[in-house]
């Protein structure tokens, strides 16, 4: 495929939040980018250490970084901060730790044809940058990406976005699955999507005292009160209200369980979806054997424990 010789502008998101040990790293990663036309929007959520100095520092040297500085409130904030000030007709979020290959943002331009967004596959290194493992991100249903990004929401940094089909932005209500509730909300309103099996995204595990900004609200809580979101998200749209039954069967009964949130808080606030029956429709079996029959039969005798044991 050849691209335009006028290249397309994409707009770099990377919120900031005491990431001095890395934050070079990442945005040179992005400066290096082959033929790709970028602005590297860096929102610096009140860092203590010397993240504003090392960016601000980058920023002197070459005009596509743009520092901005917020009183501290979180990466959600940082991010919908940096797509306001966004111009591209592309949006690709990325945080300050982590890295992308040399031609990860040039190829996904290049594959992404007339799709709302592209995504791709991405490693996972430790803090000094070694090789841990890769991860395989295609969608579990290959036409749908509300369950799919359900099942296994992508990392940042493997997601290209176009522009004018982001109508939502980042809820700091939902700071513990911050990036698994923007990319299934975002799921919910795309039209047509690809993933590309190729490994583009470097990201970085470790365990830091300072990755997080605030505190952050127990997983379970906050997962039970976005199902509750994406409800009503759903059932206002004729193909929402023909798929949600299927979805809550999918998401309350699989899903909340095995991350580990108590059965009876499940149960007793979302008892009207859990039916063991809804297992054995054909499309819940088609989703399962997608999954695997092991997860399936693990997780169908947890529901029929909860329905009729418990």
């Amino acid at each position: 495929m050849i691209l335009s010789s006028i290249p397309t502008l994409v707009s770099v998101i990377i919120p900031v939040y005491n990431s001095a040990p890395f934050i070079e790293t990442t945005i040179r990663s992005c400066l290096n980018q082959y033929e790709a036309s970028l602005e590297i929007i860096v929102v610096d959520d009140g860092s203590t250490d010397a993240s504003a100095a090392i960016v601000q520092g980058l920023a002197s040297l070459d005009p596509r970084v743009r520092y901005i500085y917020q009183e501290n409130a979180g990466s959600c904030a940082a991010r919908n901060r940096g797509l306001a000030e966004a111009k591209g007709e592309y949006v690709f979020f990325l945080d300050g730790d982590d890295v992308i290959d040399l031609h990860a943002i040039n190829t996904l331009l290049e594959y992404i044809g007339e799709h709302d967004l592209i995504w791709c596959d991405a490693y996972r290194i430790g803090a000094q940058g070694t090789l841990l493992d890769r991860r395989d991100q295609s969608p579990v249903i290959g036409d749908d990406l509300v369950i799919s990004w359900m099942e296994k929401a992508p990392w940042c940094g493997t997601v290209l976005i176009r522009r004018d089909r982001i109508h939502i932005q980042w809820q700091h209500t939902y700071d513990s699955i911050d990036e698994f509730d923007f990319f299934v909300r975002l799921a919910m309103q795309v039209q047509t999507f690809r993933h590309l099996p190729v490994a583009l995204f470097y990201y970085r595990n470790y365990e830091s005292a300072t990755r997080k900004s605030s505190v952050i609200t127990d997983l379970n809580i906050q997962l039970l009160q976005a199902f509750s979101d994406y409800e009503t998200r759903l059932t206002a749209s004729v193909e929402g209200r023909r798929k949600y039954r299927l979805y809550f069967a999918y998401v309350f009964a699989n899903f909340l369980p095995s991350a580990g949130t108590p059965v009876k808080i499940t149960y007793k606030k979302y008892k009207k979806h859990l039916h063991w029956w809804k297992y054995l429709n054909r499309e819940s079996l088609a989703i399962q054997r997608c999954i695997g029959w092991r997860p399936f039969i693990k997780r169908f005798l947890r529901l029929y424990y909860q329905r009729f044991i418990k």
